[in-house]
């Protein structure tokens, strides 16, 4: 009989925390405004991000901005899709949660993929 391991994590690249204060831009279409979210980790497929709100920030394909405070660092317009969003944690008394969106990168041209590549050398903490 054949073990199937369902905990398996679907992740093929290295996962990495970045410096304090790296967030995501996305933005929503009228009348809501940019969702920034802080990267809880990377990699050149995908990142997750920890956001809050009251429903999923997205849902279809998307274009991203990564965003640094430290270093005033900001790369555009890379193109994602969604692949979970959900709850981190119930607050009883209000309706805004935190919540974790993982977004997978792609399809990325040459410049973009040299770029995040550079991005996570220069800002990586830790590997995950």
């Amino acid at each position: 009989m054949t073990h199937q391991n369902t905990d398996h994590d679907r992740r093929e690249r290295a996962r990495f925390k970045l410096k304090p204060g790296t967030v995501v831009l996305l933005g929503r279409q009228w009348p809501h405004s940019t969702i920034v979210g802080e990267i809880l980790d990377i990699s050149t497929d995908g990142v997750a991000v920890q956001y809050v709100g009251d429903e999923p920030a997205q849902q279809e394909p998307c274009e991203l901005g990564i965003a640094s405070t430290e270093r005033h660092t900001y790369l555009g317009r890379f193109p994602a899709t969604p692949v979970s969003d959900f709850t981190m944690a119930k607050i009883p008394f209000g309706s805004l949660v935190p919540r974790r969106l993982a977004l997978r990168f792609g399809p990325l041209d040459p410049d973009q993929t040299a770029d995040l590549e550079n991005y996570i050398k220069e800002n990586a903490v830790t590997k995950v």
